[in-house]
């Protein structure tokens, strides 16, 4: 499973299990039946800088979701996206990125 681009709002209630849509549930329910899963977390500095962003990726990086850095491909950290930037890192994203997080 997939999840591009994974804002700050759906990341948290994934990682908490605050399945009150049915996109959340699939979610919810794909980490409890461990599939396979890549995040790509899309956030700026201020919500990258709430408490609750760390702990949350924590949770998923935890529950085996790989995280991939949208502005890099890198899994090993992540950075917020500069605000005024969104568009210009998502059309230098690359879907290799992700794909080479199931082999």
């Amino acid at each position: 499973m997939v999840v591009a681009p994974l804002t700050f709002n759906t990341l948290n209630a994934w990682a908490h299990g605050l399945a009150g849509t049915y996109p959340i549930t699939t979610l919810c329910a794909a980490l409890g039946a461990r599939t396979p899963s890549v995040a790509v977390p899309f956030a700026n500095h201020d919500l990258a800088g709430h408490p609750a962003w760390p702990g949350s990726l924590a949770v998923l990086r935890g529950a085996g979701v790989k995280v991939v850095d949208p502005q890099d491909g890198s899994t090993s950290t992540l950075e917020p996206v500069a605000s005024g930037t969104g568009y210009r890192v998502s059309e230098a994203f690359e879907w290799e990125w992700v794909l080479r997080q199931f082999v």
